[in-house]
């Protein structure tokens, strides 16, 4: 609208400009019919320029200067002013859902929320504070770290059964091996075994309580053939809150020699319980089941979960009858 109306109001200038100049043209001819008069010469010429002066005003002065523009010339040279508050307003919403994020991230990582269910040990109720005279009934695991028959038994029957029983049992996870002659120990599956054996006993030397320990051991064995790969334990370190520093400090002390006795003492505790195969699980001091070749053997109380937590039952309310 407003292209056309400064498009009409031109053209009305140009109408004026033509009505003064056929006013002039015929005060012209009105005045060459009459008799010239001399004495009013002066005043004449001076009236006739007043007048001219005065009809040359009649162009309007506007205040604002016109400019004549279709509608997208309009456009493109005048942008709508919310654009760049629009564009302000994507920017600002952006810079906090990438804050966000980096929030979200940092707080997984700190409350462990990217554990995988399976290596994650959480007892489903609050363990009650057991009193000075309650005695726990002794659940022992003899494993191979590099084992596949112990990811299955540590997976399938022994976190479960924690997660369910944990506040009626003591428990020990060991080590399967062959000691030597020269206080070492040779593993089934190669040095790299045996590395990977001394730093899961590492996480129970540093963190004694199994909710810790156990869930690194599990996190490990996940990907068992993988051990002792850095990025492995690191992962598994930083998901159960454990000190690589320290865990590493642990493995490598006295020039590994502290490390290489704990699995010594390990393996030698096996040997003694006649243990032979990865994964045995022990009760109340008995063997209680194998894992071996893929399946569960010797049970004679069943292998399942639910069997292993009614014995601990049984076997607890007996002690502290």
């Amino acid at each position: 609208m407003g292209a056309h109306r400064g498009c009409s109001e031109h053209r009305s200038v140009y109408r004026q400009q033509r009505e003064t100049i056929e006013i002039d043209r015929h005060s012209a001819s009105s005045n060459a019919s009459r008799p010239t008069n001399y004495h009013n010469i002066s005043s004449s010429s001076s009236n006739a320029s007043e007048k001219r002066s005065a009809k040359s005003l009649r162009y309007p002065e506007f205040d604002i200067p016109y400019t004549v523009m279709d509608e997208k010339q309009a456009y493109r040279a005048t942008p709508p002013p919310t654009s760049t508050r629009m564009s302000r307003r994507k920017h600002l919403v952006l810079l906090l859902v990438a804050s966000a994020y980096m929030v979200y991230t940092i707080w997984q990582f700190a409350t462990g929320v990217s554990v995988p269910a399976e290596t994650r040990f959480v007892p489903q109720e609050d363990a009650p504070v057991q009193a000075a005279d309650k005695k726990l009934v002794p659940l022992e695991a003899h494993i191979m770290s590099k084992c596949p028959d112990a990811r299955d038994c540590l997976r399938d029957l022994v976190l479960p059964t924690m997660m369910k029983s944990y506040d009626k049992v003591n428990f020990t996870l060991s080590y399967i091996g062959t000691p030597t002659e020269d206080d070492g120990v040779a593993c089934k599956h190669g040095p790299s075994e045996c590395m990977g054996n001394i730093l899961e006993l590492c996480a129970i030397h540093l963190y004694p309580d199994p909710k810790i320990n156990l869930g690194f051991t599990m996190c490990l064995t996940r990907e068992y053939s993988a051990i002792p790969d850095r990025s492995l334990v690191e992962d598994c370190a930083l998901e159960h809150a454990i000190d690589i520093k320290a865990l590493n400090d642990c493995a490598t002390q006295d020039d590994v020699g502290f490390g290489v006795g704990l699995l010594r003492d390990s393996v030698r505790r096996s040997k003694e319980a006649g243990v032979t195969k990865s994964c045995t699980v022990r009760l109340d001091e008995e063997f209680y089941c194998i894992r071996d070749d893929g399946q569960w053997k010797d049970c004679p109380h069943g292998a399942g979960v639910n069997d292993l937590v009614i014995a601990i039952e049984k076997l607890y309310r007996t002690a502290n009858s």
